[in-house]
């Protein structure tokens, strides 16, 4: 006797497409945008650095803690005059190394100390 015949289920498969970047400042480009937990940063070609997205723990580091649907500029408390970020990064707290060779970075305060400093917590670079 023959086997009943299975009827195979098709998986619907999703073809990526592209998306408009969030608007930034005006005449503005990204060269990079990162993805974070809650949160996303962009890099522009002059070297600043934009965030958006929950900012409820001030991981934006922008100084505050209002969501953003648009970028904001990060704030560049550290980052003396002149020197510019080569680049971003971001999951639960965001790391920006500048043209020097330094870095900044920030995270929310729920998360735990920056790296730098064992009980400081930073909203800001």
């Amino acid at each position: 006797m023959p086997r009943p015949r299975r009827h195979l289920r098709t998986i619907p498969t999703h073809t990526p497409a592209p998306v408009a970047a969030p608007p930034g400042p005006p005449n503005t480009t990204w060269t990079t945008i990162r993805a974070g937990v809650q949160h996303s940063l962009g890099l522009t070609p002059d070297g600043h650095a934009y965030s958006w997205g929950d900012n409820g723990n001030g991981q934006l580091g922008n100084g505050d803690n209002t969501n953003q649907s648009t970028p904001v500029q990060v704030r560049r408390r550290a980052l003396p005059a002149g020197n510019h970020y080569t680049a971003i990064t971001t999951t639960s707290h965001s790391l920006a190394p500048d043209n020097t060779g330094h870095a900044s970075s920030w995270r929310p305060p729920d998360k735990g100390p920056l790296g730098a400093n064992p009980t400081l917590n930073s909203t800001t670079p």
